[in-house]
């Protein structure tokens, strides 16, 4: 495999300036199943006539690629796939971007890439077995697989395309989330996931859909439906750090595929929404029930979990990425991060630029040559120098164990709690404000602002004398102590 896909990156070098990077095409079955793809090399500077001048209409403050698809196809939402070539964006075509788990690097299986056989995690080849029974990829238009399309090998361009990824995600045609297999029963899981974003905007119906569940009769969804989805959303891809940015990234373009059924993220995020606002006590009852039926078990704990982590990161990150406006703070990010599972401590960082502040995001380069401590530190210092100020010495952690200097916020330490966070409005709970007090505050009385200065392991600050301690003491009021 090394030997093979090294020598397909050399015929086909890539340049970050340029934006160019790798596609593969899924090309169809011929006389067995063997899985057979083609690489091939583009640019996204390469855009068609047309589509430059409809991109250089729009205001760019307003018109995301989202808009901008709506525009050309003259539909209100996107399609999974282009309906013909004419609505192509680019000279060569256009593309999806694939968001899936890894899986087990060990489990490998065979794929024939460019005419030479190559191994791929079994995840990946499942992902792609699926994806060409859809019969939406051809030789125009293509997909993005990081495995694939990347020489994971080589550090330096390893880190340059990783800095690319927020464009690639942002501006493919639609961005694939691939759950996994189809399987325990999780064509009742998208099947509920659609009727249940049916009343996400009507309270009334909610709410007798609420009413439904509590009566004696009881029980009105498809028997095993609501353990099927307990099971979906439970899979090990939505624990995955990269998903997190891939999916928001896609926002509205984005489409879950579960084997070869699919649901849109939209229509998933208005179930998932559906639940927290209505039925989030009376799911119990129907998973029990369906368990109960099915001699099952639930593991409702962990159904709450993985729901609560979809609902208040992934959904709200994707409401943030429709605004084009905000972004989550430092403290929020590495929550997430550091709760979510990757292979390398540096992608704690790499892996949440996407949905990071973008003035943020461009001072910080992803170099895989650098030791976390250092893509800490890289954070840390772009943090400082963008918001100017010095508010990550909030969230630093002396015992961290990354290595990184003291004042450095540690991406890896999980004291922060993901599932308390005080500034979480979740349905049943009070407001940020009226759970916990903290108030904007101005302690510089107007002085400018001067970058600290980075020096070995220290940090050299500008400071100013406010006072002088007399001493140490306790207060005596009125014969209290």
């Amino acid at each position: 495999m090394i030997i093979v896909m090294d020598a397909a990156y050399q015929l086909l070098p890539i340049d970050a300036q340029q934006k160019e990077f790798r596609l593969i095409t899924i090309l169809p079955p011929c006389i067995d199943t063997r899985l057979r793809c083609s690489l091939r090399r583009v640019s996204l500077l390469q855009l068609r006539n047309d589509y430059n001048r409809l991109q250089a209409s729009q205001t760019a403050d307003f018109a995301n690629t989202s808009d901008l698809l709506r525009l050309r196809t003259g539909t209100e939402q996107s399609t999974t796939f282009p309906q013909d070539r004419a609505s192509h964006r680019f000279q060569w075509g256009d593309f999806a971007a694939l968001s899936y788990a890894w899986g087990d690097p060990q489990d490998t299986t065979d794929v024939e890439v460019n005419g030479v056989e190559t191994r791929i995690t079994r995840t990946l080849a499942t992902a792609l077995h699926c994806l060409r029974q859809t019969g939406g990829f051809d030789d125009a238009f293509s997909l993005w697989v990081d495995a694939l399309c990347i020489n994971q090998r080589d550090s330096v361009e390893r880190g340059q395309q990783v800095a690319l990824m927020r464009q690639y995600y942002s501006t493919a045609w639609s961005v694939i989330g691939f759950l996994g297999p189809s399987g325990e029963e999780s064509e009742k899981a998208i099947s509920l996931i659609r009727e249940l974003s049916v009343v996400y905007n009507d309270d009334g119906k909610r709410e007798r859909l609420r009413e439904s569940y509590t009566t004696s009769k009881g029980h009105p969804h498809t028997p095993g439906s609501w353990l099927a989805l307990a099971k979906v959303v439970r899979r090990p891809c939505w624990t995955r750090l990269w998903i997190v940015q891939e999916l928001t990234l896609g926002a509205d373009r984005a489409v879950l595929y579960c084997g070869t059924d699919e649901v849109r993220w939209e229509i998933f995020c208005q179930a998932i929404e559906s639940i927290h606002l209505s039925l989030w006590l009376v799911k119990y009852s129907a998973i029990e029930h369906d368990c109960l039926t099915l001699a099952d078990e639930g593991h409702l704990y962990e159904v709450d979990c993985a729901l609560m982590h979809i609902q208040r990161d992934l959904l709200m990150l994707s409401n943030l990425q429709q605004s084009r406006f905000q972004s989550l703070d430092l403290r929020r990010l590495m929550e997430i991060s550091a709760y979510s599972i990757c292979s390398d401590p540096r992608d704690r960082v790499y892996g949440m630029l996407g949905v990071m502040n973008a003035d943020v995001a461009r001072l910080i380069e992803p170099d895989y040559t650098v030791t976390a401590a250092d893509a800490f530190v890289c954070a840390a210092k772009a943090h400082m120098s963008v918001h100017r100020n010095m508010e990550l010495l909030r969230d630093t952690n002396l015992w961290g164990r990354s290595g990184a200097p003291t004042w450095v916020p540690d991406w890896t330490w999980t004291g922060r709690q993901r599932d308390s966070r005080p500034d979480d409005a979740t349905p049943g709970r009070m407001e940020y404000s009226e759970r916990m007090e903290r108030r904007p505050y101005s302690a510089h009385r107007g002085m400018s602002f001067h970058l600290p200065l980075h020096q070995g392991r220290r940090l050299l600050c500008h400071v100013a004398l406010f006072d002088r301690v007399d001493g140490l003491g306790t207060n005596h009021v009125a014969g209290v102590y």
